[in-house]
């Protein structure tokens, strides 16, 4: 799926330049589609990593207030300060040119966090989710 997302972006990129591109939209948007069908009909796979652990171990948790409230990491400030890819290279002794790297490690975060509390356990590994509508993660 991040290589179609890829795809998508690098088309979007080059809509001011027409002439690189042949693929129709929404050719493209039933791609995908059809896609995102044959991950739900397989499940999905993730691999938790020692990176991932460490930036969680970093996580910056605070109160949310709203409603009922509930503990929530910080959206501006997630590993403590407010640059995230640079909090992310120096957590994870990347260099600064390592943005995009960076970028993707915080969005799997999400699914980390929610394999972690499923699993109750805090360990890297090879995980699958059998019905992507349910948080039923298991360690394979």
């Amino acid at each position: 799926m991040d290589k179609l997302k890829w795809l998508k972006t690098q088309l979007e990129n080059n809509s001011k330049t027409p002439h690189h591109c042949e693929i129709k939209w929404k050719d493209l948007d039933e791609l995908f589609q059809k896609a995102e069908e044959l991950v739900l009909s397989k499940g999905i796979t993730f691999q938790v990593t020692e990176d991932h652990l460490k930036l969680l171990k970093h996580s910056y948790v605070v109160w949310w207030g709203a409603e009922y409230g509930a503990a929530a990491i910080d959206p501006k400030r997630p590993y403590g300060n407010s640059s995230v890819e640079s909090d992310i290279a120096e957590i994870l002794g990347w260099g600064e040119e390592d943005e995009e790297r960076a970028e993707n490690i915080h969005r799997e975060m999400k699914t980390v966090l929610q394999i972690i509390l499923v699993t109750q356990k805090f360990e890297p590994g090879l995980y699958h989710l059998e019905n992507p509508y349910t948080t039923d993660w298991v360690k394979i």
